[in-house]
């Protein structure tokens, strides 16, 4: 059994069965990410620790045999959501930024505009309209309109104190902004589609920890060590944790209720 594969590896290898899991059938993830990986990881050791006698016990040969590519394909699956994730948050953090210099290029451009054109009452009305628009993506719009205007009145606006490479910044602020913004409105889907493609990881993963724990459960009913092995790791240090902490309730209040001496 080849364990050199990458996580990428082990995803087109799954890819077909995966995608091809029906949305309504699919697990809901009661764990973190990471603790859902390592449970993999450790029903994979066990399978493979324990391998013939889980044969003996009657498992699935298939299981046991692609056990190691579907644990590889879910942890490509959550690197796939985490890197979608901080896109996400990527982008919306560079797009907070360039919009309050888009905004400021677009004020500092209507007042000089102003100035040029203040002979021409069309211009005017023209820029009279842009300041009136309201919202960021009325904002992008005017940076490409005054580009615009500046690149279709250039001889007349080079004579004052508007470079040419100032007009070049409405029109690099106006592609950034709308490239931003296009992906903002886009990321959102991309994460959705990941996590549903991560959610059908999980489920053809859970499908094989659930089998070998629940033969492992069987094939070792006659040795209680080894056969708790064969339960939910997650699950018992969770309600290991909760007793202790319903333990520590139950003694403070209980020490509250006692009397004083």
């Amino acid at each position: 059994m080849d364990r050199s594969k990458t996580p990428q590896q082990c995803y087109e290898e799954l890819k077909n069965v995966i995608l091809a899991i029906d949305d309504d059938v699919v697990v809901r993830r009661t764990i973190p990410y990471e603790e859902a990986m390592q449970e993999g990881t450790r029903a994979c050791m066990l399978a493979d620790k324990y391998h013939d006698k889980l044969i003996r016990s009657g498992i699935d040969q298939l299981i046991l045999n692609t056990i190691y590519e579907r644990v590889g394909a879910f942890a490509c699956c959550v690197a796939l959501v985490e890197t979608f994730v901080k896109d996400g948050k990527s982008h919306k953090e560079i797009y907070k930024g360039k919009k309050k210099e888009g905004y400021k290029l677009r004020k500092r451009f209507l007042k000089s505009l102003e100035f040029v054109f203040r002979f021409d009452d069309t211009k005017l009305c023209a820029l009279k309209n842009i300041k009136r628009g309201r919202g960021d993506l009325e904002m992008i719009k005017d940076l490409n309109t005054l580009h615009q205007l500046c690149e279709n009145n250039l001889t007349l606006i080079l004579k004052t104190d508007i470079d040419k490479s100032h007009i070049d910044m409405l029109l690099q602020h106006y592609t950034e902004l709308s490239n931003l913004a296009s992906l903002i409105d886009i990321d959102p889907q991309k994460t959705d589609d990941s996590k549903l493609i991560c959610a059908k990881a999980w489920t053809h993963l859970w499908e094989a920890i659930k089998e070998i724990y629940t033969v492992g459960r069987h094939a070792f009913c006659d040795d209680p060590k080894t056969q708790e092995l064969f339960f939910n790791d997650f699950f018992q240090r969770l309600v290991s944790y909760r007793w202790k902490e319903s333990k520590k309730k139950k003694n403070t209040v209980k020490e509250q209720q006692a009397p004083e001496n």
